[in-house]
């Protein structure tokens, strides 16, 4: 990021911006450069303890919320993926079990960098996980689409194997994605998710 004369601030996070972040460029008239994490085993070689505790950040964010609990609990997770991050490991202070409102969650996670992280945001909270890919799968019939204007592949599929886990009413759907920018694709996914169920 030097080398654009790029600099960012983590804001409250304890741990350094450029500890969990890159940056890439590609051929794409759309966007030719972008913010890539450093923590989800897709673009940057990394410690599979790393990626699991970063998702344990973001299931301990839901279940925080889920539980209307103080910001404490997402915070003991953010410290132990910061102590890891400098070199210290991963801290084995007590934890809180994630999994309490798994049969009440469907996880949704974004095709092509969020789906291992929605898998192990998924497999934390114990919640049924489904992913969105670029290529539907022929043998399912198609549950629903959706379009991710900004990127090089726009066009996003869903055909879960469980279909009434996107239907039941009753189930919160949480979207992992591994960024936000204008909050589009988020509203263009919810937007094909109400239409249907």
């Amino acid at each position: 990021m030097d080398a654009l004369g790029l600099t960012f601030t983590s804001g409250s996070q304890p741990f350094p911006f450029d500890a969990v972040t890159g940056i890439a460029l590609r051929r794409n008239p759309r966007r030719a450069h972008l913010l890539t994490s450093k923590l989800l085993g897709k673009h940057y070689p990394q410690s599979p303890a790393l990626i699991e505790a970063a998702a344990e950040v973001v299931a301990s964010k839901v279940w925080a919320a889920l539980a209307d609990v103080p910001e404490s609990v997402p915070a003991a997770y953010t410290r132990r993926l910061a102590d890891a991050l400098d070199g210290a490991g991963l801290t084995s202070a007590p934890r809180q079990d994630l999994t309490v409102f798994g049969d009440r969650l469907t996880v949704l996670g974004f095709a092509e960098a969020a789906t291992g992280l929605g898998a192990s945001v998924a497999a934390a909270l114990g919640a049924y996980y489904v992913s969105t890919t670029r290529y539907p799968v022929r043998s399912r019939a198609e549950y629903g689409s959706f379009q991710e204007e900004h990127s090089h592949a726009p066009s996003h599929y869903l055909t879960p194997a469980d279909r009434g886990a996107l239907d039941d009413r009753s189930k919160t759907v949480v979207l992992v994605d591994d960024e936000l920018t204008t909050g589009k694709t988020a509203r263009n996914t919810i937007r094909m998710l109400n239409t249907l169920t």
